[in-house]
């Protein structure tokens, strides 16, 4: 319920609401929005490893009505589902049963919700994970994973390497990238007088 409780709420706010990027970050967010939790609130959360560690030092009140301006019925049922004491969190079938869901606007038939094509992201990633090593030298693999052959190199920067089984010349760069162009005589290129092309692409 906790879960559902973060999504509804993104959905509503249109955003994340705990938008952290580290764990720390993401427990200071979570505190800053539901209080910090204490004997009081959920009795046996002093014992949890690491709560003395990332516990902040200032005692934070929940604000959930403070950070968002929506109407009462939904904040009555967020309230009920970000309780950080699971044993006092509401649970599912009591959540179904809330105010907000026999209000206006009212729920829609689910027959008429639109219908997708069932995708999931472990399917997305296996898929992604089959492309060929060459594609994902180009750059083209932006979900970098591994391949049979081991890690996945990172794409060079400029024009993605020469594919074919050997480079066209010597003077091209490593596998990862173009190298400098050919070194031609000062002046540009040559002719030759008998109208030959000295041009070493022949």
């Amino acid at each position: 319920m906790w879960s559902v409780g973060c999504i509804s709420a993104e959905l509503l706010y249109g955003k994340p609401i705990l938008p952290g990027k580290t764990e720390p970050e993401q427990l200071n967010k979570i505190f800053e929005l539901c209080g910090t939790p204490d004997e009081v609130s959920w009795p046996g959360v002093s014992k949890i490893p690491w709560y003395h560690k990332f516990k902040p030092a200032h005692q934070m009140k929940k604000r959930i009505r403070e950070a968002f301006s929506f109407d009462r019925h939904a904040l009555d049922l967020l309230e009920k589902m970000l309780v950080l004491n699971p044993a006092q969190r509401i649970l599912a079938k009591d959540a179904l049963d809330a105010e907000y869901f026999c209000v206006n606007p009212l729920l829609c038939d689910p027959k008429s919700l639109p219908k997708y094509e069932s995708s999931h992201e472990f399917q997305t990633k296996k898929s992604l994970m089959a492309l060929p090593a060459p594609i994902a030298a180009c750059g083209f693999y932006h979900d970098r994973g591994t391949y049979p052959g081991g890690q996945y190199p990172q794409p060079a920067r400029g024009p993605p390497p020469y594919l074919g089984t050997s480079a066209p010349n010597s003077h091209r760069g490593s596998s990862t990238g173009y190298g400098p162009p050919p070194n031609y005589p000062q002046g540009g290129r040559s002719s030759n007088p008998s109208g030959g092309n000295t041009n070493q692409y022949g």
